[in-house]
């Protein structure tokens, strides 16, 4: 007896056993807050709002605090590390998409990320900015926000 499995077939098993069909981890009902490290310093954050599927058809959002309170609170929560420290950006339940930014000259900017879940600060001192976001799904977003004096 001769057993053939067809390509499509073969697709379909490969994906099952791979777990191509999505994240096998089901999600909490509350936004994923990250754990950031600095050298393995943990880093205080701060919401920069959400959007969390509660069920099939609702949602529950929160927006971020208006920028001129934002912004002192998360500058004096900020932590303090060398230049060109890691920073580790570590989800419980990883994102589907992810990124973070920089504030740099008003704008922000995209950080180079050195992987997944790193990258390293400026090798210029001074205060620095971010926001991390991820992306759960089409119905689950979160961002945070956290700064870092960077010593020259």
């Amino acid at each position: 007896m001769r057993f053939v499995i067809s390509g499509a077939k073969a697709l379909v098993i490969i994906c099952l056993l791979s777990g191509c069909a999505g994240s096998t981890q089901p999600l909490p009902d509350e936004p994923i807050v990250p754990s950031i490290t600095v050298n393995g310093e943990a880093v205080a954050l701060l919401d920069g709002g959400y959007c969390w599927a509660v069920d099939e058809e609702k949602s529950v959002c929160s927006s971020p605090l208006p920028p001129d309170t934002l912004e002192p609170m998360i500058e004096a929560q900020s932590s303090a590390a060398a230049s060109g420290a890691a920073v580790r950006i570590r989800f419980l339940v990883p994102p589907d998409r992810s990124g973070v930014l920089v504030r740099s000259g008003g704008l922000w900017v995209p950080a180079a990320m050195h992987d997944a879940e790193r990258f390293m600060l400026p090798k210029r001192g001074g205060y620095y900015r971010f926001l991390v976001w991820g992306e759960w799904g089409e119905r689950n977003t979160a961002s945070y926000h956290f700064g870092v004096f960077v010593a020259p």
